[in-house]
């Protein structure tokens, strides 16, 4: 039902970051979820290109890596977009 809310908002985020910071728009992350299992998601990409190109760090308060659009979308918590398929229910 949220997804169906959402939709619409996703071709827009998406022409902002290309608009912004060309592609791409997206990219996969691994996570480890329920049982130690690893599943995939989506991410919109909301820091520039060459954010970790000295290597990964953590993010930091006002960090200049992150594009303005990058702010908003973190800030609303739509940068995330997980796989509808790595959804089960467990009982």
């Amino acid at each position: 039902m949220l997804l169906l809310f959402a939709w619409p908002i996703v071709p827009v985020v998406a022409f902002l970051i290309w608009c912004e910071d060309g592609s791409p728009i997206l990219y996969r992350q691994v996570r480890v979820g329920l049982a130690g299992r690893p599943f995939e998601l989506l991410k919109f990409r909301s820091m520039t290109k060459q954010a970790e190109a000295a290597g990964a760090q953590w993010a930091q308060k006002d960090d200049v890596r992150v594009t303005r659009t990058g702010k908003v979308i973190r800030k609303l918590r739509f940068d995330e977009l997980p796989r509808s398929s790595t959804y089960c229910v467990v009982i």
